[in-house]
């Protein structure tokens, strides 16, 4: 099999797995010596990439914690990238939200971890971790929950 045809395939099977949408791929244009070493670093092979339920996971731009809550079952297991407000705090996790204020909805993501204790009511923050199911009751009824594997990051 010639490389092209191997990114090609990798590129087709990513798309029917649902995993990422392209919007280019590396190596177009170049010669097939160059194409060579992109089979030896896959990561390299597909270039700006988002899955499809409205951002990145941990690559990139962080996404809003509605994309990942109201797609719950496509990250489950995943370490996701999310950025919003901390909506309400509980003992020993928060409700992170797509809005500083309002009232609290199933939607808005419980969070536990290192550092949630100290995060500020209505703060703004960049929070990575594992999006898991079960294992957590919170208050608003979702029983999803994001574990952090990173501290929170004050986010502008």
């Amino acid at each position: 099999m010639k490389p092209k045809q191997a990114i090609l395939i990798i590129a087709i099977l990513s798309i029917i797995m649902g995993f990422i949408s392209i919007t280019s791929i590396a190596g177009v244009g170049v010669t097939e010596q160059n194409n060579a070493s992109l089979i030896t670093n896959p990561a390299s092979i597909v270039t700006n990439v988002s899955n499809n339920y409205g951002g990145s996971t941990t690559a990139g731009k962080p996404i809003r914690v509605g994309a990942v809550t109201w797609h719950a079952k496509n990250f489950v297991g995943k370490e996701v990238r999310v950025v919003g407000f901390v909506l309400k705090k509980e003992k020993g996790y928060i409700l992170f939200s797509d809005e500083g204020t309002g009232a609290v909805t199933v939607g808005d993501m419980p969070v536990v971890g290192s550092g949630v204790d100290n995060m500020l009511l209505k703060g703004k923050y960049i929070l990575e971790g594992k999006f898991v199911y079960l294992g957590l009751v919170a208050s608003n009824g979702n029983k999803y929950h994001l574990e952090l594997s990173q501290p929170p990051i004050i986010a502008n």
